[in-house]
């Protein structure tokens, strides 16, 4: 029987730059010959993909808690459509962006601190035990600079870009926050401090610590 494998989890505030680490260590991890199944949330499944293209890009101008049916209606199809099947044949399984993310933007960045209670119901029976076993949290400290980042070039802002800051600080807040509260080990990294490589170099560290890899 294969060797259950790991889900690897990077989140954070806009600009943080998770989505280049989670595919750097997605290189990393292939270069040691693991195999490596790389997702994104919402996505990694064709119906996972049509509500990303929903919450990000339509403008329904939905309600917090229809929000968070969306993303949690994606979290069940990629979950048993990708993650626990990757996990149960031993591959690692990175996500950009998982459940931390919906209590961080829908809770807290939206406000709807009443939405708690479904938060946690949501995740007892879509979750269930699929935890992560490591959390980056990517976090760019300056969030005006690393909004500007995330915002830089692009023809089209997604809905969560688009909003102002005082949303991205209360979703920053939210990640402190949710991390402060769940059983899962993580570790927080400035990035505004940090290199694209200097970061790299610490996710690598956990990573070979926790998988057991000679850098």
């Amino acid at each position: 029987m294969a060797r259950k494998g790991k889900l690897i989890v990077f989140e954070g505030p806009e600009g943080g730059g998770k989505t280049t680490q989670a595919t750097l260590a997605k290189d990393f991890l292939e270069e040691q010959g693991f195999e490596v199944l790389l997702l994104r949330e919402p996505g990694g499944t064709p119906f996972g993909e049509e509500i990303r293209e929903i919450l990000l890009y339509r403008d329904f101008d939905l309600n917090p808690l229809s929000q968070m049916l969306f993303f949690y209606a994606a979290r069940s199809e990629i979950l048993e459509k990708e993650v626990r099947p990757a996990l149960a044949k031993g591959i690692i399984v990175i996500m950009d962006r998982y459940y931390l993310s919906t209590f961080a933007y829908q809770i807290m960045g939206l406000q709807a601190y009443e939405l708690r209670e479904v938060y946690g119901v949501l995740n007892r029976h879509v979750v269930r035990e699929t935890k992560p076993d490591f959390v980056f949290l990517l976090d760019p400290s300056d969030l005006a600079e690393g909004l500007r980042r995330a915002q830089d070039g692009k023809e089209e802002l997604d809905t969560y870009e688009a909003k102002d800051l005082d949303f991205h600080q209360r979703v920053c807040d939210g990640f402190y926050q949710v991390l402060s509260q769940e059983d899962v080990k993580h570790l927080i990294i400035n990035t505004s401090k940090s290199s694209k490589e200097e970061t790299h170099q610490k996710v690598k560290t956990v990573l070979a610590e926790r998988l057991g890899i000679n850098l």
